[in-house]
């Protein structure tokens, strides 16, 4: 028996293991996974790429997913041990005649957890996500309630990679393309990269060939599913620790963390300081801007960004001659805003980054070449290329726990109250408040910039994702607040302009936040 409430999430399975995630659940995804693929487009015998990470329970669920795509009149194409990224890519290419991927994984997740990802090929130019809620919950129910027989008991593998393939290798070659790095030959700095005995692992001897005047050093480099040198996510407190130290020691350029299926990018300057998603969005659209400037499809390229980052990326677009598109968060929105507009760069703080040159794909190797390629452009250190953004002071997201049964009420009833509390100061013209992702307030109100609407124009093909960011406003600070949809959590993200203002600012909004929550029912609030 696997978890039913998987099938309510929205772009993937993700859970632990094997309570909520398991063999059966891989098993009827594969089946469902065909059905979706015949009804909806079209494929009699579709074809799907399947790879794994490299956790301890993934070689069970591969063999499962692979088993089940087959039960059902599928092909599976075994793919083996690969990185999000580059199934994703692979999939896109349509390696093997395949229409769609699927990638056993959980991501950033902890290790006794897993999960599936799925893609399929919709265009030459973009793949897109298979969402579990929208395309396949109601028919693995179907399949649950008309099949006979129980899922195959993994634990052998019935099908066996192809090494032909060859999928990390070319993707790679890609990643390394003049498209995106048109120096790397010229290459000299140190760097340390950090997999995190994740997926990255598996680029770093072909990267090496690509920079071979450069030295590319590594450490926790092997694959290990078990992760026993830091977490699955780079982005947690103190998880980037080592390779802080290791830049520092080494005196490297610069470090670069993957997390555990390499569709991220962190970065840490050569002081070992760690660069926010959002400072590096910003570096990579200047980069993107300057070389594209003259795109034949867009006398001014557009770059897309999520709702939660930094005003530090509106003023870097404007400065740069581009066109700022504000989008909901999380990935399907990021690409579904970019390819409404045929943006050439899109990303969000939690170090997705997106591009149009690969499928509109997240690609953390992607980013690694962008990045180094601006360096060696630039000719100057990570920090000073952060610095040279003028970035504003923010505050790492603040997350706010609701400690209730019944968190998800509380939640929604806080939100309201304090979407009504700002809507009364913007009517007043203090501000302005947006709810394209969760709420957020702009302050001041600017009597050039009459609604929220021309401050962020919508864009009607983006069907809600996405707005067009007023050429002109500014403001002095701003703030965001977003629910959780799996956990007990409100998100709150706080900038301004002036460094002095932040503490007084983002004190007075946790203690809001709480009362509101606290309010809202029988529950105690802290931040988590």
């Amino acid at each position: 028996m696997f978890d039913t409430k998987q099938l309510e999430r929205g772009a993937d399975i993700r859970g632990h293991y094997p309570g909520e995630v398991n063999e059966e659940l891989a098993w009827f995804i594969g089946r469902a996974l065909v059905e979706f693929l015949r009804r909806q487009k079209k494929h009699d015998q579709p074809r799907v790429l399947v790879a794994r990470d490299g956790r301890v329970s993934s070689f069970a669920l591969y063999s499962a997913m692979c088993e089940g795509i087959s039960a059902k009149g599928g092909t599976p194409v075994p793919v083996g041990l690969c990185s999000t990224d580059g199934l994703t890519w692979a999939t896109g290419m349509n390696f093997a005649d395949a229409v769609a991927g699927a990638m056993i994984t959980a991501s950033h997740n902890p290790k006794s957890d897993n999960g599936i990802k799925m893609i399929y090929a919709a265009a030459k130019d973009h793949v897109e996500t298979i969402s579990i809620r929208k395309y396949l919950a109601n028919l693995v129910q179907e399949e649950w309630k008309n099949t006979q027989v129980e899922a195959a008991k993994a634990g052998h593998l019935a099908f066996a990679p192809s090494g032909a393939l060859d999928v990390v290798v070319k993707f790679v070659d890609w990643a390394c393309d003049p498209r995106f790095a048109p120096n790397l030959g010229q290459f000299t700095q140190k760097v340390v990269i950090d997999p995190g005995n994740g997926m990255g692992t598996l680029y770093l001897k072909r990267l090496q060939q690509h920079v071979s005047a450069a030295r590319v050093d590594s450490i926790f480099d092997q694959v290990d599913g078990s992760f026993p040198n830091r977490p699955s996510n780079p982005g947690l407190p103190g998880a980037m620790k080592e390779l802080s130290k290791q830049v520092r020691k080494r005196k490297a350029a610069f470090g670069a963390a993957f997390d555990g299926d390499a569709d991220r990018l962190f970065v840490v300057d050569e002081n070992g300081e760690f660069v926010p998603g959002d400072f590096l969005l910003a570096a990579l659209a200047r980069r993107f801007l300057a070389s594209r400037q003259a795109d034949a499809e867009q006398q001014t390229p557009s770059i897309v960004f999520a709702a939660t980052c930094s005003w530090t990326v509106v003023q870097t677009i404007r400065a740069n001659h581009g066109r700022a598109v504000i989008s909901k968060v999380g990935q399907d929105s990021i690409r579904a805003s970019m390819l409404s507009q045929r943006a050439i760069f899109g990303g969000e703080s939690s170090a997705h980054f997106n591009y149009r040159d690969s499928f509109y794909q997240d690609a953390g190797l992607i980013t690694l070449m962008v990045f180094w390629q601006e360096l060696y452009e630039r000719n100057m250190a990570a920090s000073d290329l952060i610095k040279e953004l003028d970035p504003w002071a923010r505050s790492e997201e603040v997350n706010i726990r609701i400690e209730s049964n019944d968190w998800r009420a509380i939640s929604e009833k806080a939100m309201q109250a304090l979407q009504e509390q700002y809507q009364a100061q913007a009517t007043e013209q203090e501000c302005y408040v947006s709810t394209l992702d969760g709420m957020s307030a702009y302050f001041p109100h600017d009597a050039n910039v009459t609604t929220v609407d021309d401050l962020f124009k919508p864009i009607p093909e983006s069907n809600g994702t996405a707005c067009e960011v007023h050429p002109a406003y500014t403001p002095d600070w701003w703030f965001n607040v977003r629910r959780s949809n799996n956990e007990p959590l409100l998100r709150l993200n706080v900038e301004c302009r002036k460094r002095k203002d932040l503490d007084k600012r983002l004190k007075k909004l946790i203690k809001e936040v709480i009362d509101l929550c606290e309010s809202a029912g029988d529950c105690k609030a802290r931040v988590d």
